[in-house]
């Protein structure tokens, strides 16, 4: 296809444009912005420049558009500013040799495919408010607007120092289709387009369809990073646990009769690993709103007791049972059994019923699926940040990426995993364990269901349905 070569009279930059049979108007450098109009076909006229940048821009100057199995050429790229507004929109000329020509434009919320249509019918239906019928379709009126050239690039053949005044008139029925008419001064053209979906229109550009596999190979291989780097997180969240990542429970009831302070459980719970935790977790019935308990673990060979005091049983006026939760550090293998007594002496006239849960060991998953959440965010962030500047063209393959900025994904990946282990030693790890108490919870009165605690059971008072 033969070219015609523009050299801008400013910066001296050189433009190279396919030609075709059109007859261009105006020039603009894209390099510094300088307007030219066009005489006798080559010779630039020094117009002006504008001050603004071309916006949101999908394509490059003579790039190929293959449109129903013909090439055609991107010759003009323009930004055009609705007047007293901020709203900008992008217009893009495409023409072939023999002068055959369409128009794509975008902006914030819409893609659409234009082209020139010579109809008086349109035309002078286009001046009533009323219905538009074009090609046995009728086209209702949208709006109204003004818009300048905010910037422009390449070749146009009209007057781009002129505001255009378009009148859209939206197809009736299925809202896919438009008509526009555009008023350049004394000069007024109609249009016919189509709204497209925003992935087909950006698959019209090449520039955009290389960009998209561009970042799709970048996406690839930071997900790819990311994906290791779960791997390594889950993996230390196992060798930071190993030695309590399983556990046992078991469950049981107790009993205390009146004029007793202690009940104990007859049996042995087996620990078999060193500096284990041991959360009890139990439901307590009683009549007396007074009561508080202490529950102790004792070690049946070297009778170690370790105990959590001043455990309250919070009143419950409709079924008499409160929840409660203790936990032991540090508890080194052995055969053990537990303790529950009341430090009043008048609760020792009271029945009090225990359900209870003995767990040995176990990790929490809590800070591992945080972890593996917060990852994902950070892999959404840096997969945005790449992608949003020219550096994504330096990361097609994943040693690429490692090397990147001097390293700069490890340096990241390092940062995380030490997060991710700090955290592990406040949160999960036995180091964190303390001989603490859990009251919060109360049992609901007002549950109407089948009440079981930790074992099926029969109350010794209330209602418990």
């Amino acid at each position: 296809m033969a070219t015609n070569n523009y050299r801008c009279l400013k910066c001296g930059h050189a433009t190279t444009l396919p030609q075709t049979k059109l007859k261009p108007e105006t020039f603009s450098c894209p390099e510094c912005k300088s307007i030219f109009d066009i005489t006798d076909g080559y010779t630039l006229v020094y117009k002006g420049s504008f001050k603004g940048d071309l916006n949101n821009n999908y394509a490059k100057l003579g790039e190929l558009i293959t449109y129903n199995k013909k090439e055609y050429h991107i010759v003009g790229i323009s930004t055009k500013k609705e007047n007293k507004s901020h709203v900008k929109w992008n217009e893009y000329i495409v023409a072939d040799a023999s002068g055959d020509l369409f128009f794509l434009s975008h902006g914030s919320d819409f893609y659409s495919f234009l082209q020139e249509i010579q109809d008086q019918e349109v035309l002078n239906a286009s001046k009533s408010s009323g219905t538009i019928k074009y090609k046995s379709t009728n086209y209702a009126f949208a709006f109204e607007s003004i818009a300048e050239t905010y910037c422009a690039a390449g070749l146009f053949f009209n007057n781009i120092f002129s505001n255009v005044r378009a009148k859209t008139y939206d197809e009736v029925n299925e809202g896919y289709k438009f008509l526009s008419i555009e008023n350049y001064g004394p000069k007024t053209e109609t249009f016919s387009g189509t709204y497209l979906d925003k992935g087909s229109f950006k698959k019209l550009f090449k520039s955009q369809r290389e960009l998209s596999y561009l970042k799709s190979n970048t996406t690839k291989n930071i997900v790819l990073l990311f994906a290791l780097l779960s791997l390594v997180i889950g993996l230390l969240h196992y060798l930071l646990n190993f030695n309590h990542t399983d556990s046992v429970s078991y469950t049981s009831m107790l009993t205390k009769q009146p004029n007793q302070y202690e009940f104990v459980k007859s049996g042995s719970y087996k620990v078999l690993k060193d500096n284990q935790k041991v959360t009890v977790e139990f439901v307590s019935e009683t009549i007396n709103g007074n009561t508080a308990l202490n529950v102790g673990l004792v070690n049946e060979k070297t009778n170690e007791t370790h105990i959590v005091q001043g455990v309250k049983h919070f009143y419950n006026s409709k079924n008499f049972a409160s929840s409660n939760k203790v936990q032991f550090c540090e508890i080194n293998k052995g055969s053990y059994h537990l303790v529950f007594s009341s430090n009043l002496s008048d609760q020792s006239q009271n029945n009090i019923d225990i359900d209870y849960r003995l767990t040995i060991g176990g990790t929490s998953q809590t800070w591992l699926y945080i972890s593996l959440a917060l990852l994902v965010v950070a892999l959404l962030i840096y997969n945005y940040g790449i992608l949003e500047n020219s550096d994504f063209k330096q990361l097609q393959t994943f040693p690429s990426l490692i090397k990147y900025k001097n390293y700069e994904p490890l340096k990241i990946s390092a940062l995380i995993i030490i997060c991710f282990c700090i955290g592990n030693y406040f949160f999960i790890s036995n180091k964190n364990c303390s001989n603490s108490i859990n009251t919060s919870q109360l049992e609901d009165a007002t549950y109407t269901g089948t009440r079981t605690h930790f074992i099926h059971r029969t109350y010794s008072s209330g209602s418990h349905k």
